[in-house]
């Protein structure tokens, strides 16, 4: 439990408090590049490295699906942004389509073996803190 260890509020101050955050957690990306819901994140990238489509619709409504990711939604503009997804052509298609880009790929390489190296309690708080 070394890794977690609670420090009182006096004994820390802000850069002493980041600095021991980061030594409570290695291999935490630093906070621009860390990728929201981290957990949410993987799944979904695992769920379109399996082949599924993300889907966006809806001229008057939001619309986001993917197989198996109810809160896809939250994810979208992440996902865009950070071109892990890129946009398919659909003729005839009202609906825009995302597939996994090699970036997006990339990422999840990079998010599965940092979620190997963590311990058991420590993928518990990733999953309660995001």
């Amino acid at each position: 439990m070394k890794a977690f260890k609670l420090l009182r509020l006096s004994e820390t101050t802000g850069a002493t408090h980041a600095r021991n955050r980061t030594a409570q957690r290695p291999n935490t990306p630093d906070a621009e590049s860390r990728l929201p819901h981290r957990p949410l994140t993987l799944h979904a990238l695992r769920q379109l490295a399996r082949g599924h489509y993300l889907f966006v619709g809806g001229q008057t409504s939001f619309a986001v699906r993917l197989a198996g990711v109810p809160d896809a939604v939250h994810l979208v503009d992440e996902f865009i942004a950070r071109h892990l997804v890129d946009r398919l052509d659909l003729p005839d298609c009202d609906v825009a389509c995302y597939a996994l880009s090699e970036t997006g790929r990339d990422t999840l390489a990079r998010g599965e073996q940092w979620w190997r190296e963590l311990t058991p309690i420590q993928r518990a708080v990733v999953h309660i803190t995001g």
